[in-house]
């Protein structure tokens, strides 16, 4: 078999459009066209030639592709162009015959400074073969609000152990609604504790777009990061304001009159389950805004009815918050990183202290499931 690896063109819209028909099917309406298109080509990061898209074609037709989601990365004192690997995919009858390492061979030797967040084992074991260093782990974040019955049978297996006669006998009477109404009271009155607003002098408020204020406050805590995506206006609007399917809510916090963080929620819409999102929060570390502002997304949340709330941290002090509200580490993600030694001759492995969100990447797409994120 005959397999061509090559960069896509804007030339191969349509056909790149029917590939995704057949290897989404259901969901090739979220890939395309409108996320495509955003994701893509239109994408402020991106201005090489071509598409950041590889393809694979043989017996005359795509049989699979590899994509990456540009964006600017500071690494120490510099900016850099970088790039996500995402929407990896090879139609299932042409797996199993080397198609995918050409894609990734291709896309990787093409770009001075790329990343993975997620891979399988066996695939790690490759990315580091070629050069890959891991980099600093993203702990993904989960919290119940309230419970139905299945969570609450979870919950007396956890406590009791599924084997154990009295945890056996709720499942075996299906007591699960009538514990379920129980633990979403206490959720509540553990809530209204941890949820309490002290008095900071702090304003927040919702906005539409991000503009100036936001420059400013990126320029006042960017070296306190040695990487990170840069959190300015250019990267926040296209990435929560003209990203397509999604519906982002904005707020800024205002201390004196001057913008000191924001955070960016959403609530999943059907067909995904009902769930809201911490998708990105940004203050200074050891402020005492950054608390401030997950209690208000928090509410924000339960008042939207969200039966759970999941949100990812790289920041040990981000996640020691997170934590002291409640939310619990459900998994923890090593990304790889691989940079070219164009960039940075002297560097050996990766960069340490990421900053790293569900702002980062594109796992928060849409639609978002429990199961799969991103």
């Amino acid at each position: 078999m005959d397999v061509q690896v090559r960069q896509a063109t804007l030339e191969d819209q349509e056909r790149i459009g029917q590939f995704l028909q057949v290897a989404y099917q259901d969901r090739a309406q979220f890939k395309f066209p409108a996320r495509w298109l955003w994701e893509y080509v239109d994408n402020p990061f991106w201005d090489g030639d071509g598409l950041p898209i590889w393809l694979a074609e043989a017996d005359g037709k795509i049989v699979g592709q590899t994509c990456e989601m540009m964006v600017p990365l500071k690494l120490g004192d510099n900016i850099y162009r970088a790039a996500w690997g995402v929407d990896f995919i090879v139609l299932p009858e042409y797996r199993r015959r080397g198609i995918g390492q050409l894609l990734q061979q291709a896309q990787i030797g093409y770009h001075d400074i790329f990343m993975v967040l997620t891979m399988s084992p066996i695939s790690r074991q490759v990315l580091v073969s070629q050069g890959f260093a891991e980099i600093d782990t993203v702990a993904e974040l989960g919290k119940t609000m309230r419970f139905d019955s299945d969570d609450a049978l979870g919950v007396v297996d956890a406590k009791l152990g599924r084997g154990n006669a009295l945890a056996r006998m709720c499942r075996r009477l299906r007591l699960g609604g009538l514990v379920a109404p129980v633990l979403s009271s206490l959720a509540r009155l553990r809530d209204a504790r941890r949820l309490r607003a002290r008095d900071r002098g702090l304003v927040i408020e919702q906005v539409e777009r991000f503009g100036d204020e936001i420059d400013q406050l990126w320029d006042q805590l960017a070296s306190r990061f040695s990487a990170i995506v840069p959190r300015d206006a250019a990267y926040l609007n296209w990435k929560f304001v003209e990203q397509p399917h999604v519906r982002y809510e904005r707020f800024v916090v205002r201390q004196a009159g001057a913008v000191c963080g924001y955070v960016i929620t959403r609530v999943g819409i059907p067909p995904e389950p009902n769930i809201g999102i911490i998708a990105d929060v940004f203050a200074a570390p050891d402020d005492d805004v950054l608390p401030a502002l997950l209690v208000h997304a928090t509410k924000h949340l339960r008042r939207a009815g969200v039966k759970a709330i999941i949100a990812a941290s790289s920041w040990p002090s981000y996640v020691a918050h997170f934590l002291r509200l409640g939310f619990k580490e459900t998994r923890r993600m090593v990304p790889m990183f691989h940079c070219q030694e164009t960039i940075d001759p002297g560097m050996t492995g990766a960069p340490q202290k990421w900053f790293l969100s569900m702002g980062d990447h594109d796992w928060d797409q849409y639609p978002q499931s429990v199961v799969e994120q991103g």
